[in-house]
């Protein structure tokens, strides 16, 4: 009788591992790992087995919530000009600068009002496409809120790091980022000086990649220069006497643990 060690072939082996670097996670490792499959959380693991069972939910993915008293935000953000046509040169400046220092091939600034993102700016090598998709006002392109990673961004006023969205139960089966083959995220909030979160400036990779604390400093730090710049032009020129006067807003930092706070 042989009880030496086999593969039987209806068996199908699942590693979790913590803590473990995007590389060591791709898919042609896992057989060098003695597994079908590798996963970093119990929801990534309930997200594969639904899968493997043909038990998948329809939606399968986390619509961006709405936060109390986002009507005052829509209104703050449609009242302080930032949505000007004479801003948009600066936002692609912007855009442009996050795409260079974090060589990424799309960096975005996005505004979301009551249902809507609208992507302001874009620069990368994605951004040619996505150009192309453009269908709101004075070409911007419009995504629905509920489909938006940056509304989950809007909805918390915390930096969010998602460094694999494939691996994501929140965002994996989104059909938004999944049509752009989109597997790296990470947006911060472009806030006002009351605080009131207008939409993001965010990284986007159709790779999943590591992002450090120090990262995620200095694209908080862009995005408030970005808001403390733009918000004493937004009124334009004959309103300018009574623009509010930027102040340097800290939002809340994160790390490059998908939404977890930075200890300090």
């Amino acid at each position: 009788m042989d009880f030496g060690c086999r593969r039987w072939p209806d068996l199908h082996i699942v590693l979790a591992l913590w803590n473990a670097p995007p590389a060591l996670l791709e898919e042609a490792d896992h057989g060098a790992l003695g597994a079908d499959a590798v996963v970093t959380s119990i929801d990534e693991a309930v997200m594969h087995f639904e899968q493997q069972l043909g038990t998948r939910r329809t939606e399968g993915y986390l619509p961006a919530p709405v936060p109390e008293g986002d009507f005052e935000r829509v209104r703050a953000l449609r009242a302080s000009g930032v949505l000007g046509e004479h801003l948009r040169p600066q936002f692609d400046s912007a855009a442009k600068r996050a795409a260079d220092i974090f060589d990424v091939p799309l960096a975005m600034v996005s505004m979301i009002d009551e249902d809507t993102q609208h992507i302001i700016a874009a620069s990368g090598s994605l951004a040619v496409a996505l150009r192309g998709a453009a269908d709101g006002p004075s070409g911007t392109v419009a995504i629905p809120r509920s489909l938006s990673v940056c509304g989950h961004v809007v909805s918390s006023a915390e930096t969010l790091i998602v460094e694999d969205i494939a691996r994501d139960p929140r965002f994996a089966s989104n059909p938004v980022v999944r049509e752009r083959g989109l597997r790296f995220y990470a947006g911060a909030p472009l806030c006002d000086a009351a605080g009131a979160v207008y939409g993001t400036l965010c990284l986007l990779d159709t790779k999943p990649r590591a992002f450090t604390q120090r990262e995620v400093r200095l694209l908080e730090a862009m995005a408030r220069e970005l808001m403390s710049s733009v918000l004493g032009q937004a009124s334009g020129p004959e309103l300018a006497a009574q623009a509010t006067p930027p102040v340097d807003v800290k939002p809340q930092s994160s790390s490059a643990t998908v939404g977890q706070p930075v200890p300090k």
